[in-house]
């Protein structure tokens, strides 16, 4: 407090807008043959979701985005932070994953604009 104001921080800055959303995911590879859960939200430049995986932080996961409406498209990212949380439907260990998108196309970068843009920002949790 400083003269009998409060400042507030300022607002994370983020690099792209997202948008809370309903996106299934299947994550492709050796350990996993496929996993639909629902994110938090989506970004050009990441997603973050919900999932009973334990993903390792750092870990490349390949990705198949399916965006409500039916496009999808394919992707790679890096975990940046993974936190365990508790759900009230399930008793297995639930974590939110955050992935930073490392290998996506022009295109699929335009499409997820355009969704968040169509559905309206909102903030992530």
């Amino acid at each position: 407090m400083y003269n009998g104001l409060k400042f507030q921080a300022d607002r994370e800055q983020r690099n792209f807008p997202r948008a809370s959303a309903r996106v299934i995911y299947a994550v492709i590879g050796e350990e996993y043959l496929g996993t639909a859960v629902h994110t938090k939200d989506i970004s050009a430049g990441g997603m973050c979701f919900i999932s009973g995986d334990p993903v390792e932080i750092d870990g490349i996961l390949s990705l198949l985005v399916t965006l409500p409406g039916g496009a999808s498209f394919e992707a790679k990212g890096r975990v940046l932070r993974k936190e365990e949380i508790r759900v009230r439907w399930t008793p297995k260990e639930q974590y939110k994953v955050a992935v930073e998108f490392t290998d996506i196309d022009k295109e699929s970068q335009l499409m997820v604009t355009g969704f968040v843009e169509k559905t309206g920002l909102q903030p992530s949790m």
